[in-house]
């Protein structure tokens, strides 16, 4: 009489319990079925007739390790009824034979409460037995994903040639990947919690920082910029920066790096993938109540104090829905209602606060047991789902980063699970990939027909061998890929190979880049190079190119074909080029230059002075050359070229020599030659007129050939000025 007075309370809310439970008595060492409810009997497919007496816990026949679950069953049943308090088993796995011979397994929560008599004794023992199978085997799927998403991640991150990383709102590195550090000069742990100011190029560093800001206040930014590595090599990067958003506020930026050092003269567009992950989170808790139809407690398990800190008793007599949160309120006394029509209802997730204010979610399952007379109430089942959500925003916030760091690309980026034989494709452009759309992107055989026929076999061959060598962990391959317009793109495709625990290849990620516009302006620049190298060997002008700021001068390959010098290991200009010019020129030269590259204005110089050759031998040179400044007029470099003229002057001092000889001959033929002919005239006049005066006819002949003679001699002379002109 006094156990059934015990148990009463009990028997109602045991028969409404919506999992199978019994009422166990022990009896010495054992323990016997007194009562089992509906959900029992449905469980073991037994009516309660054939269950009460029996000795707990039974093996099934088809049940694998059975004797093992039944000891662990007995121990936790000895336990509460020895200590007086409940007893658990978390999780017990049971395996079952099927009909068809395969396996059947379970998961199964099981929970002795003791149930007391008046002088403290356990006379009772209330045996719960919940099924987990569901929540253990979605929490092993989430496992999966969630291990999926990471080692994408890891793939996409770690291992991309550009610099992935994320700053904090100061500028300091909170994450980033080897390309980064490549970048940088240095290793990636040393750079954590470093600011990225040292590695700003002066010139470049008030654009940077301005970026930064502006990214920080939620702008997404792309710039180019200089920046200089650890070791002092300056770099040109293009930058992108994308805020990173949480909670309504902006943390920091995600940022990506890309080398552009080489290609200052050549475009190149890269594009950006996303891929889309989904995972429910779901996972089960203890919580049982019974409310009256307006929703306040009638009678509400221990096991809050457990979850939620807070004792059963402080529920009974309040309204369920003033423990819920503001936002899920309206949600749930909708769905609430519906047991007005419904026998059972599932109530999605919500928030309740706990004893020290925070929310936590919970799932409900609802059963309308109001025509039960030892119900007469709503018997609520809730799970606390919190480390699941928490799960939830964690593979969100991996999908987000994953996501900003595909956005930050133009490349086609792809996913290939070698097992399944699936690839998953994604490129941002709104115009699709080569002129193809994305429908046609997506084709499972739409990268294979569109590879030019002549390379297909090759390129078959050699993923094949990489995918079967199990110490490649990247591929590289270079082929012509048809475009929608029928003509051909060179592709670069870049790709990281995932290896399970045996070294086989099961995953390929990675990324197609379109560079036909780079091999394009690379053919066009090798043949200006090779025009530009002809031209050179046709003229006697050295090339040079002088980086003001380094200090560094670079001269062409004429520099000793026509000075005999060897390129000096030390390129500054005043140890190797002023000291060879002569002491008469050098200080009016570097004065000269001096002033054109402090003056904002003149952006051409120009000089004639004499250099000393290895020989010794002076040479006559003209140096020109043009001055590039940055904004503010300061010169930063010049470019020009040195010109020897020393053959133009050697043959002009000939001329000027000719020219004095030819004058002097003029004057000769003018003046000296003039006198003895007026006389030879005179002369022969005086002998048509056989006029001889005071001399006689052999006088005059006498003096006409004096005359002729001295004509002769006065010729003689010029004959040799002449040829010596020629000489």
């Amino acid at each position: 009489m006094q156990k059934a007075t015990l148990l009463n309370p009990y028997l109602k809310i045991f028969e409404a319990l919506p999992f199978p439970c019994l009422l166990l008595e022990p009896v010495q060492d054992k323990f016997y079925i007194v009562e089992a409810n509906e959900q029992y009997c449905r469980f073991s497919g037994k009516r309660k007739e054939d269950l009460k007496g029996r000795v707990y816990p039974q093996c099934s026949p088809k049940e694998h390790q059975a004797e093992q679950n039944k000891l662990r069953r007995k121990l936790a049943l000895q336990e509460a009824f020895e200590s007086g308090s409940n007893s658990k088993i978390e999780c017990l796995r049971c395996e079952f034979t099927a009909s068809q011979g395969e396996n059947d397994v379970q998961f199964w929560s099981i929970e002795n409460i003791p149930l007391k008599d008046e002088q403290g004794r356990v006379v009772m023992i209330l045996n719960m037995a919940k099924d987990e199978t569901a929540g253990i085997l979605e929490k092993q799927q989430i496992d999966r994903k969630i291990k999926t998403v990471k080692e994408q991640q890891h793939h996409f991150f770690q291992k991309n040639s550009d610099g992935l990383y994320s700053l904090d709102k100061k500028g300091n590195f909170l994450s980033l990947n080897e390309g980064l550090a490549k970048l940088a000069g240095l290793p990636q742990e040393e750079l954590i919690n470093q600011s990225f100011l040292p590695f700003c190029s002066p010139k470049d560093r008030d654009q940077t920082l301005e970026c930064f800001r502006k990214a920080v206040a939620g702008k997404n930014q792309v710039f180019e910029a200089e920046f200089i590595s650890a070791q002092g090599e300056k770099l040109l990067l293009e930058i992108s920066l994308v805020p990173i958003r949480g909670e309504g506020s902006i943390s920091g930026v995600y940022g990506i790096a890309k080398d552009r050092t080489s290609y200052r003269l050549i475009e190149e567009e890269l594009y950006r993938n996303q891929k889309k992950f989904q995972a429910l989170v779901h996972e089960g808790s203890d919580l049982i109540a019974i409310l009256g139809t307006d929703g306040v407690y009638k009678f509400v398990s221990n096991t809050t104090e457990n979850v939620l800190g807070i004792p059963a008793s402080f529920y009974i007599g309040k309204s369920a829905f003033d423990f819920i949160h503001p936002d899920d309120k309206d949600r749930v006394l909708q769905d609430f209602s519906l047991l007005d029509s419904e026998k059972h209802v599932k109530i999605d997730a919500f928030r309740v606060k706990d004893a020290e204010g925070n929310w936590r979610w919970i799932e409900t399952y609802a059963s309308n047991s109001l025509d039960d007379p030892y119900v007469e109430g709503i018997v609520v089942n809730s799970r606390d789902i919190t480390p699941l959500v928490e799960q939830s925003m964690q593979i969100k916030q991996l999908y987000e980063r994953y996501t900003l760091a595909a956005e930050a690309t133009e490349d086609l980026i792809y996913d290939w699970n070698l097992e399944t034989d699936e690839v998953i494709r994604f490129h941002k452009s709104n115009g699709g990939f080569l002129g193809y759309s994305r429908r046609e992107v997506d084709r499972r055989e739409f990268w294979k027909s569109c590879i030019h026929p002549e390379e297909l076999t090759e390129l078959k061959q050699t993923l094949k061998e990489s995918l079967q060598d199990p110490e490649k962990t990247s591929l590289k391959t270079q082929y012509q890929f048809r475009k929608a317009d029928g003509t051909y793109a060179q592709i670069i495709d870049r790709a990281n190979i995932v290896r399970n625990e045996r070294g086989e290849a099961i995953r390929l990620i990675g990324a197609t880049s379109d560079v036909s516009r780079l091999m394009q302006n690379k053919s066009a620049l090798k043949l200006a190079n090779k025009r530009f190298s002809y031209a050179m060997k046709a003229t006697k002008e050295m090339i040079w190119d002088w980086n003001i700021e380094q200090g560094h001068i670079k001269r062409s390959g004429a520099f000793k074909k026509i000075f005999g010098y060897n390129t000096p290991k030390d390129p500054s200009v005043e140890n190797i080029w002023f000291e060879k010019i002569t002491d008469e020129d050098r200080e009016r030269v570097r004065e000269s230059l001096r002033a054109a590259l402090q003056d904002g204005e003149i952006k051409k110089w120009r000089e004639e002075y004499c250099f000393v050759k290895k020989d010794g031998s002076r040479a006559f040179v003209i140096d020109r050359g043009y001055i590039l400044r940055d904004k503010k007029g300061n010169a930063i470099r010049m470019v020009g070229a040195v010109l020897d003229v020393t053959e133009s002057r050697r043959m002009l001092r000939e001329i000027k020599k000719q020219n004095e000889v030819l004058r002097e001959v003029a004057w000769e033929q003018a003046h000296i030659v003039r006198a003895p002919l007026a006389r030879l005239k005179g002369l022969l006049d005086l002998l048509e007129q056989e006029e001889y005066g005071e001399w006689s006819r052999e006088e005059l002949v006498s003096l006409i050939r004096t005359s002729a003679d001295e004509v002769d001699k006065i010729i003689g002379n010029i004959i040799k000025k002449t040829e010596s002109i020629e000489a």
